[in-house]
């Protein structure tokens, strides 16, 4: 019976030394504008670029 690989439930994200304030700065500021974690505003996102993403092969198929 083969073994299945449970997906992880944390990651981190690194961000090279000049990227770290500007991210930093970003994350904060729509954090608090739309009231959500940084975990929240990870997994918004990544919806949204894959959405928009399915939307656009989506639309040349038609």
């Amino acid at each position: 019976m083969p073994v299945l690989k449970v997906p992880p439930t944390r990651r981190c994200i690194n961000y090279k030394k000049i990227e770290a304030p500007v991210f930093n700065k970003m994350e904060s500021k729509l954090c608090e504008e739309m009231g959500l974690t940084i975990s929240d505003l990870h997994k918004i996102a990544i919806k949204r670029l894959w959405n928009a993403r399915q939307n656009k092969y989506e639309l040349e198929l038609v």
